[in-house]
């Protein structure tokens, strides 16, 4: 057989071959080369490779993207228990600093009752938000569409707007507990660790509200 008739065959086989290939195809028209000198057998692979790689659904080239997975109920359920250990940690920054500050370096008898209070709050408040932020996105909300979104400055500046609002409710919880709350004595004494009861109380009743639209507040805003 010919060497000329020999390409003539291959030629005609690969001419059905891709006919059959394009008509399972969605791309309106598919321009091939015809192989050449270079092209034997293998040119067939190569123009099926070409065609396999090119012909997306609906005629479009791109990728497909990757649309995230719903986040399920136990996903959900340890990204909570997350938030709360993450929430804990925190607390105690804040309650560290607010304490030192209230009690040791900004004490009332010195600068003031209601201006103690206010500035060892914010305090403590600040260094338990930026703990807070540091381990919201290393560790807490893991299932997040766009990490990089997330961790942004955009994302930061919105994490510690939402934080404001809830030392505003901290600040206004504490001013209320503190003055319109009678005093309490519990397990003998008026105090602990030097402070009132009250004190006490009003923090932990603001921190659990807190933690609540820190939570809500990160989740829909900001590690959707």
């Amino acid at each position: 057989m010919s060497e000329g008739r020999r390409r003539s065959e291959k030629k005609e086989i690969l001419s059905v071959k891709q006919t059959e290939i394009v008509g399972k195809s969605s791309l309106d028209a598919v321009v091939f080369t015809t192989p050449g000198e270079d092209c034997d057998v293998s040119g067939e692979k190569c123009c099926k490779s070409v065609l396999q790689e090119e012909a997306k659904p609906g005629g479009q080239r791109n990728t497909v993207e990757k649309i995230p997975e719903k986040q399920s109920k136990k996903s959900l359920f340890y990204e909570i228990l997350r938030f709360l250990l993450v929430g804990g940690t925190a607390t105690v920054f804040d309650y560290a600093v607010a304490y030192l500050f209230y009690h040791l370096i900004l004490p009332p008898d010195r600068i003031g009752e209601t201006l103690s209070l206010v500035l060892s709050t914010a305090f403590g408040f600040g260094v338990g938000l930026a703990v807070n932020w540091v381990l919201s996105v290393c560790f807490v909300f893991r299932n997040v569409k766009d990490k990089k979104k997330s961790r942004s400055g955009k994302a930061f500046v919105m994490f510690t707007l939402i934080g404001l609002i809830g030392l505003g409710l901290t600040e206004i919880g504490m001013h209320f507990g503190v003055s319109c709350l009678p005093e309490i004595s519990l397990f003998g004494s008026a105090t602990f660790l030097g402070i009132s009861w009250t004190w006490w109380i009003s923090k932990v009743a603001m921190t659990c509200i807190v933690l609540v639209w820190n939570y809500l507040g990160r989740k829909l805003f900001i590690f959707r």
